[in-house]
């Protein structure tokens, strides 16, 4: 089975639902083996979300919206994944009234999983929400292969590794392939000096989205990303970016060395752009423009 994860279970939500649906309708269009093994996000107003979304420009989930998407989403089979990357948790924050309550819905359905960055969330959800499925993020910028060899040897579902990793010797020959989850199609620079700088922006933003709420004091963190791939179109990033893997070495080179789960970036970049992914990965080439027309032009 190849996995792909999307993004995003809630600003895309008719987006990937509309997809499901046309996967499950039409399996014979898809290449063989493909499955969407979750969708990737979180609700606005979780301070523990570390991801791109900035929530303060989306207010807060109320419970009946909570309660409908992930019970929605898991109809299909489908998983969601709670993005709570935050870096800069601390004991204090763990007590987020509305964090727990998205939480206590998602560990009710043992398919569900969540991204973690921070030693101290972490361990609170091992110990409160066992259910869940547990996730190492690349937001924890492990560059050295020992390391990430050491990560990968730890009790989680799977391990995200950092997209420097992508397309090297050291990655194709790494233990445990399908323990791996890679990012295929980041607009991020693989030479980036300032990942980790940009993920600590992404933690602050979420973290001061109420200043009611506000319990992070680290100083001025303001960042922001030059990347040169931002802008291109899917076809040209697939093209420039080295961090970026093709659909042909996703198959041929990818797959055949063990790997099984991959994840696709594009969270704040729209639907139709998330859409045109799915298809480009999923979908059998003589069935891509069927696929597009049907997704994005279909009422």
């Amino acid at each position: 089975m190849i996995n792909f994860y999307l993004p995003d279970f809630y600003f895309l939500y008719d987006a990937n639902i509309k997809f499901i649906e046309y996967m499950q309708d039409n399996p014979e269009k898809f290449r063989e083996g493909v499955s969407i093994g979750a969708l990737y996000g979180s609700f606005p107003g979780m301070i523990w979300n570390g991801g791109r979304v900035n929530n303060l420009l989306a207010g807060f989930s109320n419970y009946d919206n909570i309660q409908g998407t992930i019970k929605s989403i898991n109809s299909y089979g489908v998983a969601i994944r709670l993005t709570t990357t935050n870096l800069l948790i601390t004991e204090d924050h763990l007590n987020d009234i509305f964090c727990n309550k998205v939480l206590d819905v998602a560990a009710r359905n043992e398919i569900n999983e969540i991204l973690v960055a921070n030693d101290t969330l972490e361990e609170y959800v091992r110990e409160k929400y066992p259910t869940l499925k547990i996730i190492s993020s690349t937001t924890k910028c492990i560059y050295d292969k020992e390391l990430l060899e050491k990560e990968l040897e730890k009790d989680y579902h799977l391990v995200v590794p950092s997209i420097k990793f992508n397309n090297t010797e050291e990655l194709f020959n790494i233990s445990n392939p399908k323990k791996c989850e890679i990012l295929v199609n980041n607009v991020c620079d693989q030479n980036c000096k300032f990942e980790k700088l940009h993920y600590l922006q992404m933690s602050k933003n979420n973290a001061y989205m109420n200043t009611t709420r506000d319990m992070f004091h680290h100083g001025d963190l303001n960042f922001t990303c030059k990347s040169p791939y931002k802008k291109l179109d899917p076809v040209e990033l697939l093209k420039q970016n080295s961090a970026c893997i093709d659909v042909d070495s996703l198959y041929n080179i990818y797959v055949k060395k063990g790997f099984e789960h991959f994840k696709l970036a594009g969270r704040t970049d729209g639907p139709n752009r998330a859409l045109f992914f799915y298809v480009y990965y999923m979908v059998k080439p003589e069935y891509q423009m069927e696929a597009l027309s049907y997704l994005l032009l279909s009422e």
